[in-house]
């Protein structure tokens, strides 16, 4: 743990809002929801700097979708702060070893949010297809870069069709 680490944990949270383009949540959307645009969460464990989650942020916002991260270690309520956002997707950043922290958010997520979708990231998914054996939790991962591919993939799930063709992503069909 870095020294004094505890004092500038607002300050990180802060950096890491702002570095997403934004100063507050969205709010959630109301049941009647006029735009089609997709909700992502990208959901990580700690507050580092994911230079890989502001990339895709900001390429999903430029198409007109919301996004937003939520760090475990800094929400109070974590189920409920991503719950109360209802995102259409879940993106999630893994390295190998803590790829399964968030399985358990997840499957209670997905009984709350029935259209939700998960998609798994990082070193881990790149080299190891084993996330998608957990059908209840991953829908898809992605390999190496994925600018494109997370454009692709929630184009996809928005209007309902297959992903087997989007380059960079690894499912199981």
């Amino acid at each position: 743990m870095e020294p004094h680490a505890g004092l500038f944990r607002p300050l990180r949270r802060a950096a890491a809002r702002y570095a997403l383009g934004h100063t507050a949540r969205s709010p959630a959307p109301s049941a009647h929801r006029i735009s089609t645009m997709a909700r992502v969460a990208f959901i990580v464990t700690t507050c580092h700097e994911f230079e890989g989650i502001k990339v895709l942020s900001s390429i999903l916002k430029k198409h007109g979708h919301q996004a937003d991260c939520f760090v475990h270690s800094e929400e109070k309520d974590y189920y409920q702060a991503v719950l109360d956002w209802k995102p259409d997707v879940v993106g999630i950043y893994a390295t190998t070893g803590q790829e399964a922290w968030a399985y358990g958010y997840i499957r209670r997520w997905k009984q709350e949010l029935k259209h939700l979708k998960v998609v798994m990231g990082g070193p881990h998914p790149s080299h190891d297809l084993e996330p998608l054996l957990h059908t209840d939790v991953v829908d898809a991962t992605t390999k190496g870069e994925a600018e494109y591919a997370i454009l692709d993939l929630v184009h996809a799930w928005e209007a309902g069709r297959p992903i087997r063709e989007i380059p960079n992503v690894g499912w199981l069909g």
